[in-house]
């Protein structure tokens, strides 16, 4: 099996690329329900009104923060799915480098917590899926 890492990227099958475009209309769908324009076909799945792109390609806050929107539960569907596993398994790859290569201490203690945090933060990235 040819796993994602450094340089491989994560293939979609053709099923997967099917439900984006499914996820994509749907969304599309409910912002058309709540009056918004129909987003740009690279924004549908990530970018909402007040949010602009920064030079390093991330989103950055215009007007303010949707803290309904943040604040909510966001149910994962199945094309997330294996985002959420990936980025777990590979923490945990990480992890155990981290166990295997430091001394026990403080600082390999900060290191597991930092890397968790870092696995929550990509976790809230895809639940809110690139929205703040």
């Amino acid at each position: 099996m040819n796993r994602p890492g450094p340089g491989r990227p994560i293939e979609h099958s053709s099923r997967v690329r099917a439900a984006e475009e499914e996820l994509k209309a749907a969304l599309w769908e409910e912002q058309n329900q709540l009056g918004q324009d129909k987003p740009e076909a690279d924004n549908a799945l990530g970018i909402a009104k007040g949010f602009t792109h920064t030079e390093s390609g991330g989103l950055m806050a215009g007007a303010g923060f949707n803290l309904e929107h943040i604040f909510s539960y966001h149910a994962p569907d199945f094309t997330q799915l294996p985002q959420y596993a990936i980025i777990r398994q590979s923490a945990k790859f990480f992890a155990q480098i981290i166990l295997d290569n430091t001394p026990p201490g403080a600082d390999q203690t900060a290191s597991i917590r930092k890397l968790r945090e870092c696995v929550m933060t990509a976790n809230a990235s895809i639940a809110l899926r690139g929205r703040l």
